[in-house]
């Protein structure tokens, strides 16, 4: 629950600094570019993760992981104001980053813990996942003015140093776990075996159909608010103060 916290809160602090960075750069309009670049990217960088999982095992490739997020939220700090690319290249690794997070979280939580459990304890899990992202939203919604929008990238130092330490510990008390997760992924990692597994169980279809929609709809509001914040709030640190508090407030649903 604590891992699940610390990504939510980090993203939560990211997010609004990336959305805010990329409009002041490029503008609203350029938004469906970069979509579509990242689907690609995105879906590279989990093949990759799923070919390095048995081979190097779950708490090195965790560091490797961490280590970049760090290293790329520091640079990005100190040169995105500087550069007309860095905005692009950073709204795709923050979606980037995020998700191969919190697949190598997954991975230990779908290895370890028992279907009869997962029944009511996934709820508290994403509820506490919910809770960091709230908190995390005060951080930009309440001080993106104050110290700068760029300037909020470092907070991931201290938040991804605390996260190795729980992972760390994560792992210390599922002593089977590498082995667990290396044997699954061997037998499903492949792209191809996983199309052809949600093709053919008309459950899997439809939740598949389900996601699709949802990510349509999510897509086009997103689209229609960006254009809304690029408007209202031309100043992109104030913009990134705005958007941290409205995301504090869906979070506080999304917790609930």
């Amino acid at each position: 629950m604590f891992c699940s916290f610390l990504i939510s809160a980090d993203y939560a602090i990211i997010r609004p600094v990336s959305n805010s960075l990329f409009i002041h750069t490029y503008g609203a309009d350029f938004f469906p570019y970069v979509w579509l670049v990242s689907l690609p990217f995105n879906l590279a960088v989990v093949s990759l993760y799923n070919y390095l999982l048995p081979k190097i095992g779950c708490f090195k490739i965790f560091i490797i992981s961490t280590a970049a997020v760090i290293i790329g939220n520091v640079f990005c700090g100190m040169y995105i104001s500087e550069s007309t690319s860095l905005p692009f290249a950073f709204y795709i690794w923050k979606d980037v980053y995020v998700l191969l997070m919190f697949q190598q979280l997954w991975s230990v939580i779908h290895s370890t813990m028992k279907m009869e459990n997962a029944k009511y304890l996934y709820g508290f899990l994403f509820g506490i996942g919910a809770l960091g992202a709230f908190t995390g939203s005060f951080i930009p919604g309440f001080c993106a003015v104050q110290m700068g929008s760029e300037s909020l990238l470092y907070f991931t130092v201290p938040i991804y140093l605390i996260l190795v330490g729980v992972y760390f510990g994560l792992l210390r008390h599922s002593n089977h776990v590498e082995k667990s997760v290396s044997e699954k992924t061997k037998q499903s990692a492949s792209l191809p075996q996983g199309c052809k597994l949600i093709f053919s169980s008309r459950l899997l279809t439809a939740i598949l159909f389900i996601t699709a929609f949802m990510q349509i709809t999510a897509t086009l509001t997103d689209f229609q608010f960006q254009h809304f914040l690029e408007n209202a709030y031309p100043d992109k640190d104030l913009r990134t103060a705005l958007f941290g508090r409205i995301a504090c407030l869906g979070n506080i649903l999304t917790m609930f």
